[in-house]
């Protein structure tokens, strides 16, 4: 008898002053854009987070999403004014919105078959993870000495690896939210 995959608990950090702290999901719940849902989205969501989004952000790791809690735009989390983490459990609502690999998204549009390709060094995927500007030169062949490649695909895959990323395309209801936790 087959059963049904779970659904994982999701997080949601929120550094002090960012949207989600100052705005309470447990009490409207997370909303997101009225926009399309395409590959390039998925891409620009990931890699230049802008808003409005088609899509919301979450973290199957509470350690990726209270790392993003910690801090925000009026500063680093403390006792007397800390950052959130916000758990989710989309069964416990009784239509949940469809969860997006961005992964299978970004791999598998037809225009970028070739999105993890580039011409750096082995330590490119930490340079880019721990999220350098810049990566390290690296050797080419004939001698040079370059700045490698990177397109916004590879950026986005990888940050979706680190980040254990989950996206959702609309609304998730405030009774998905089931603990708000305080961190610093």
């Amino acid at each position: 008898m087959a059963t049904a995959p779970a659904i994982p608990t999701l997080y949601k950090g929120a550094g002090p002053g960012t949207h989600w702290h100052v705005n309470d999901p447990r009490l409207s719940g997370f909303t997101v854009g009225a926009m399309a849902n395409t590959a390039n989205r998925v891409i620009g969501h990931i890699t230049n987070y802008s808003f409005p989004s088609a899509y919301l952000s979450f973290s199957t790791s509470y350690a990726i999403a209270r790392s993003y809690a910690l801090t925000g735009p009026v500063g680093v989390a403390s006792s007397a004014g800390p950052g959130y983490v916000y758990e989710i459990d989309l069964s416990a609502i009784a239509t949940a919105p469809a969860l997006v690999n961005p992964i299978s998204i970004i791999s598998g549009a037809a225009s970028l078959a070739g999105a993890h390709e580039h011409n750096g060094a082995g330590t490119l995927i930490a340079e880019i993870a721990v999220g350098l500007p810049t990566p390290s030169l690296a050797h080419q062949c004939g001698g040079l000495m370059l700045t490698p490649s990177v397109s916004a695909e590879l950026r986005a895959l990888i940050f979706a690896i680190r980040d254990a990323e989950v996206l959702i395309s609309g609304s998730v209801l405030a009774g998905a939210v089931v603990n708000r936790h305080s961190v610093y």
